[in-house]
């Protein structure tokens, strides 16, 4: 008959009812948190009951608005208790618990409000609640909303929302969680400057990956919201700022570790190919950092003179890099107090002096090289050329890094040519600039010599 109820609408009723007089008490915060928590988990109950005995959307979203609204309360609760340090009195879950279950049973109450035709106002005041929810927990309980709850509460919200609905809850707890990651990320690259332990680049570059998705899920669903679109914007550079740095330290350090082994190779041929991969590594993070990080793109390019100066013995090809660093650098008092701009800035200034000065410098130091000169002339008119190797290694060992062969495997040929070329490229004077006067004219007199039992080998 018209107007009269089923047994099922009235226990429906009659349950909620006794719910919403035991969910009043428990708001009341004249009560104990313990008595409170008594009578919240009382209401859930009926709430739940009352849910069982739902026949129809309209009931099943009440209930679940109730159920929500009991959770949200219930965490709101304990939120406070943990921040004085005292939910461990109640012995009770986590509010990371109860705020899950409340998202579920909003998001359910929205499914059902739906079907149900509820009003507008009813469910805009739902969604109001999850956006106070995302509100709370991201800008005033972040010891709560960690990466890994956020995450989950994003795949709750996944869930829960029937396909194509918007939820500008979710779009804010979207960018909250992109938000922690990255700030976990900017975390673990800063790591690097403990003394304890280094950064993980690979665990900063996954967390930074993670947030892919997330972001572009949050562009599409905010392509109507101007300001949202915003905030997505910058925190994509951000993100892919901090991911380039990233890479390029990571290449970076890598670079260092292949100089590392360059310089204890025993032979010269591994000493080259470590050196070709640390100067790949090198480059490959000047790469990544351009554009994004001048001062990770600087350090990279001073790597890279480091490299041609100290185990290369090229100084001149360094000399781009280095003016690239002191460029990269000359507007800021950050770089400029690093230990590797300092030795760029050296690197140019005595380039520039010796380019300016060289000549002038080399001819006034030969009358005190003269008599190792005229020696020199002598013994390379009388020996052939593997002697007078031998006598020149003996008499000026070469100075630095500059590796090494073995003399005593010299029998012409062949084997003269290389052992010409390699003495070349170690007494050759643009590789001994480090060091004073009178050696580096002195190199430049045994160049001269050694180019000309150069063209002599290669004729025979």
């Amino acid at each position: 008959m018209i107007g009269l109820r089923s047994p099922s609408d009235s226990m429906n009723r009659k349950l909620r009812s006794r719910g919403n007089q035991v969910f009043k008490e428990a708001c009341s915060e004249c009560l104990a948190p313990v008595l409170r928590k008594g009578r919240f988990l009382n209401a859930g109950a009926f709430y739940t009951q009352a849910l069982d005995a739902s026949r129809s959307d309209d009931e099943r979203a009440k209930c679940s608005k109730n159920l929500g609204a009991v959770n949200w309360n219930h965490a709101k609760m304990v939120l406070e208790l943990y921040e004085d340090c005292r939910a461990t009195a109640l012995n009770d879950r986590t509010p990371a618990f109860y705020v899950e279950k409340s998202v579920e049973y909003y998001l359910a109450a929205l499914r059902h409000g739906r079907a149900s035709h509820q009003r507008r106002e009813w469910m805009d005041d739902i969604e109001n609640t999850l956006e106070g929810v995302v509100k709370c927990l991201v800008e005033e309980h972040a010891a709560v909303a960690d990466r890994a709850f956020l995450e989950k509460l994003c795949w709750v919200f996944q869930s829960g929302l029937q396909p194509g609905a918007r939820s500008q809850a979710f779009e804010k707890l979207q960018l909250g969680y992109i938000q922690v990651v990255f700030d976990d990320a900017v975390k673990e690259l800063k790591r690097r400057d403990q003394a304890s332990s280094g950064a993980n680049y690979s665990k900063c570059l996954a967390l930074l990956h993670s947030c892919s998705t997330p972001i572009e899920e949050a562009q599409k669903r905010a392509k109507h919201d101007s300001e949202a679109v915003s905030k997505i914007e910058t925190l994509k550079s951000s993100i892919n700022s901090c991911r380039a740095t990233c890479e390029s330290i990571q290449a970076r350090e890598a670079g260092k570790r292949f100089r590392q082994e360059s310089m204890k190779a025993r032979d010269e041929a591994s000493r080259q190919e470590f050196a070709i991969f640390a100067l790949d590594k090198f480059k490959e993070a000047v790469v990544h950092a351009r554009g994004f990080d001048a001062e990770c793109e600087a350090e990279a390019l001073a790597c890279i003179g480091d490299l041609y100066t100290e185990v290369l013995r090229k100084e001149q090809q360094a000399q781009p890099y280095y003016t690239l660093v002191v460029k990269l650098a000359q507007n800021s008092d950050t770089m400029q107090s690093a230990n590797w701009y300092q030795r760029a800035k050296t690197s140019v200034n005595l380039w520039f002096k010796r380019r300016h000065e060289g000549p002038k410098t080399s001819y006034s130091v030969l009358p005190e090289i003269k008599g190792d000169v005229e020696k020199l002339e002598n013994e390379f008119k009388r020996l052939n050329t593997d002697e007078f190797l031998r006598f020149l290694y003996k008499a000026h060992p070469p100075r630095g890094n500059t590796g090494s062969f073995s003399l005593s495997e010299l029998d012409g040929g062949t084997k003269s040519r290389i052992a010409v070329r390699k003495a070349l490229r170690h007494y050759h004077p643009d590789h001994n600039t480090v060091g004073d006067d009178k050696w580096t004219a002195l190199c430049g007199e045994i160049t001269k010599l050694l180019l000309q039992k150069h063209r002599g080998v290669v004729q025979e």
